[in-house]
């Protein structure tokens, strides 16, 4: 571009060169980035699968404990029902037809 921002010097290879070491500079940064780029995809492919296998175990438990609260409560209807047939009294209905 402009001749007012241009690189001079005393000697037009030191400007070269600084030019040179301006463009070295400028590619370790690009490599760097390129990088940085490069494990920031690999940790976002590791946290969506770690997301996926989050979700996944979260759901099987989650129908785990309705199974387990399920049984919980056929075992306590089951339970109630036992218990009633214990204490009622059979002999009523026997006991009834013979005081006609």
């Amino acid at each position: 571009g402009d001749p007012e921002h241009e690189i001079t010097g005393p000697n037009p290879r030191v400007a070269e060169g600084a030019l040179t070491m301006i463009e070295s500079k400028v590619g370790n940064i690009h490599r760097n980035l390129e990088s940085c780029i490069d494990y920031q995809t690999h940790h976002r492919l590791r946290e969506a699968t770690g997301r996926a296998r989050a979700e996944d175990l979260q759901e099987r438990v989650q129908l785990w404990s309705i199974g387990q609260f399920v049984l919980i409560i056929i075992v306590a209807i089951g339970t109630v029902l036992l218990l009633r047939s214990f204490f009622t009294d059979r002999r009523t209905s026997s006991s009834a037809s013979w005081s006609r």
